[in-house]
């Protein structure tokens, strides 16, 4: 259809349908209710409270970390976004002390932070709450909860996709042909577009799997002095061959949000007495000495990320006009990284671009290609150090090896070279590519001889020693 005026707004879409309300279906709705007349969100779940957690989100109850480009996208898309989530208890990390990071055997020397560097600590629910109260707000949005697509209307022999078959949850009736101009993918793992494509006509695409049986378990724990100095996120890695890790968020109502994580298995029970242990297990402590000074809320959760899956979409020579799959059911990624709100939002945003660039006919496509460096970039990061693990099965290529090599290296000067390790954790956060890592300033640095490597540890702890809070204030205070 040809693009016409609302009011302010140039419409691309007639009727755009969106299949699930996670963080993907509402970053999606949102982006689309600028460009279209308008859009249904359909949810499988009832949706209820805005800070309660939905039965069909695999880790709705686990923490999650909004990286920075995820907080400035839900601006983008709901203005205000970050002042509210403020106000409804949650923290905006932008300061160095706010984070201590410890990975491959050593603290992160982060002593500066990028202009407009904000990561937020709070829950799943309230950010995907919120998200969601917002996208109900929109005039020419639609939100049905308690629906489910069975599959896809489609025409001109299966070419264009004109809609989605679409009925109660859980009832056994065959449903009503929902029509639209764009249907939306964002069911998360448990998508099903790969079978409504064969039924179409076309290839299934390739998937990329890796092993990792990544298990964690979640408590809440009261912040003893919740307005004192020292850490608000704490994390500590799961080393290089080794198979546990954790990680410690403030979030609302005065609560550290604690996940301890295993690979290939290993998990923490879920009695206190257990988690503590599995605490003390860890490498470095700082977990451990958070939650002994703090006074456990309500009773654990567990969860699981079986294999890093990626479904190549983005290689398909085939796929049907007015159709387009985002978030988890394009490329679940791995908790243990935490980048999959974050990607969601992105990606909301990058649809939005894309039906602008080409309207609703052909923006499969072009979706898939504006996010597959985006995409890839969070699957490589992952899978890369998925298999500095000996027992996690796939391709060590020589590629993999060089880079591993100069990530230790890496690492190592992280630990004392604050320029290193502000670039280094930026990487991490999704802020800077992962490129600035090579560039040669980044190069010269992680290649320093010993002595220098001295110096700049020694000028760093001086400047530590300085900034060191009151005795007493240590993460456990945060």
């Amino acid at each position: 259809m040809a693009p016409s005026s609302a009011g302010n707004r140039v419409l691309r879409c007639g009727h755009a349908l969106v299949l699930g309300a996670g963080m993907a279906g509402l970053s999606a709705a949102a982006a689309l209710a600028g460009r279209a007349e308008r859009v249904t969100l359909l949810e499988r779940d009832a949706l209820s409270r805005v800070d309660e957690p939905r039965k069909g989100v695999p880790q709705g109850r686990h923490l999650h970390l909004l990286l920075p480009p995820g907080l400035q996208a839900l601006e983008r898309l709901f203005p205000g976004f970050a002042d509210e989530l403020r106000r409804s208890g949650g923290q905006l990390l932008d300061a160095p002390s706010d984070f201590s990071i410890n990975v491959a055997g050593g603290r992160l020397a982060v002593d500066s932070l990028a202009e407009g560097f904000t990561l937020a600590g709070a829950t799943r629910p309230l950010i995907e709450g919120m998200a969601r109260e917002r996208v109900r707000a929109l005039p020419n949005v639609e939100v049905r909860a308690g629906c489910e697509a069975l599959g896809l209307s489609a025409a001109a022999g299966g070419r264009r996709v004109i809609g989605a078959r679409v009925r109660r949850a859980g009832s056994d009736g065959d449903g009503e042909d929902l029509a639209a101009d764009l249907v939306v993918d964002a069911t998360g793992r448990g998508s099903r577009a790969a079978r409504w494509l064969e039924k179409l006509g076309y290839r299934s695409p390739r998937e990329q799997r890796v092993r990792v049986d990544v298990r964690y378990t979640t408590r809440f724990f009261r912040r003893p002095q919740a307005g004192a100095a020292g850490p608000r996120v704490v994390m500590v890695g799961v080393p290089p061959g080794g198979r546990r890790g954790a990680v410690a968020l403030a979030v609302e109502d005065g609560r550290w949000q604690v996940v301890l994580a295993g690979i290939l298995g290993e998990q923490a029970g879920r009695e206190l007495d257990g988690f503590r242990a599995y605490a003390r297990s860890l490498w470095c402590p700082d977990v451990a000495d958070l939650i002994d000074a703090a006074e456990p809320i309500g009773e654990a959760v567990t969860g699981a990320y079986p294999a890093n899956t990626r479904h190549r979409y983005d290689r398909l020579r085939r796929f049907p006009e007015g159709f387009v799959v985002v978030g988890d059911a394009l490329c679940p990624l791995n908790p243990l990284y935490a980048q999959g709100m974050t990607v969601a939002t992105l990606e909301g945003l990058a649809l939005g671009r894309a039906l602008d660039a080409v309207g609703p006919k052909r923006v499969g496509k072009a979706f898939f290609r504006a996010t597959r460096d985006l995409v890839s970039a969070c699957w490589t990061q992952a899978v890369d150090n998925d298999l500095r693990h000996p027992s996690v099965e796939g391709p060590r290529t020589l590629r993999w090896r060089v880079l591993g090599a100069y990530g230790d290296r890496l690492l190592r000067a992280a630990r004392h070279d604050p320029v290193v390790a502000r670039a280094f954790f930026e990487v991490m956060s999704l802020v800077r590519p992962g490129t600035i890592l090579v560039r040669p300033r980044i190069l010269r640095r992680a290649f320093a001889p010993p002595a220098l490597a001295s110096v700049r540890a020694a000028r760093l702890d001086r400047t530590s020693a300085a900034a060191r809070p009151p005795e007493g204030a240590g993460p456990g205070a945060g």
